[in-house]
């Protein structure tokens, strides 16, 4: 199946990073909002049965689903290019799709050109996010 329409490339690639990303950041939460929630009923038994309801968990799980996507939406953002490699034995064209972060950057200072904060701020936000949580 051949793409002819840079959007649908655009679309799919960024779909795809952003379920996966959703994916892995859903089983981590899911896993450790179980993890709480049954340490917190075996240790606080009266406690947890006060403080866990229906609508609570509810909440607890659509923010397990939205967090992630909010996170991940400057992905939705995203631009494609061809990409090509000659050689004398062939050539080889791509679409490859990337972010746009530095026009984000640009968007957001006002400036004419990136200082890259935007970059530099997004990742070391996921790092806090994932691994220090």
């Amino acid at each position: 199946m051949k793409l002819q329409s840079k959007a649908c490339t655009r679309i799919i690639i960024a779909s795809t990073w952003i379920l996966s990303f959703t994916h892995h950041y859903f089983v981590n939460n899911s896993n450790f909002v179980f993890i709480f929630s049954r340490y917190f009923a075996i240790v606080y038994p009266i406690e947890a049965m006060k403080l866990q309801s229906k609508a609570r968990t509810r909440i607890i799980i659509a923010s397990t689903w939205i967090v992630p996507m909010f996170v991940a939406s400057p992905f939705l953002y995203c631009k494609s290019y061809p990409f090509n490699i000659w050689s004398p034995m062939g050539s080889i064209s791509r679409q490859i799709c990337t972010d746009r972060f530095d026009e984000i950057d640009k968007i957001i200072t006002g400036h004419k050109t990136s200082s890259g904060n935007f970059r530099e701020g997004y990742f070391i936000f996921l790092f806090c996010v994932i691994y220090l949580r």
